[in-house]
């Protein structure tokens, strides 16, 4: 797998893990590594931002859960990071951290 085809799964597994969740994920690409999606609900309140960022062997995934201040380095309540080996816990913490946007956000 290739670095396009890895971002393209990560965010079609964050589109879809919204969608069991009824949130709205809306992205725009910081760099040609690096993605924030904005997570809204179904009227578009904001719910938390997501910070991807993929490399060549590896991705990290941010996320804050504050609706005043996007996610950076200094403003984040979870970060987590693998390889492309370990895709299976990636996806489960992705899973898992979209999860929890309601009751965090």
């Amino acid at each position: 797998m290739n670095n396009n085809q890895f971002k393209k799964l990560i965010r079609d597994k964050i589109e879809d893990y919204c969608r069991e969740e009824n949130l709205v994920p809306i992205y725009i690409d910081t760099t040609s590594n690096n993605r924030i999606y904005y997570i809204y609900n179904w009227n578009y309140e904001i719910q938390a931002t997501l910070d991807n960022w993929i490399g060549n062997n590896d991705c990290r995934i941010r996320i804050s859960y504050n609706k005043e201040k996007c996610v950076n380095i200094a403003n984040k309540d979870l970060e987590f990071s693998g390889t492309y080996m370990e895709l299976d816990q990636i996806l489960k913490s992705l899973k898992n951290i979209i999860k929890n946007i309601r009751k965090e956000g």
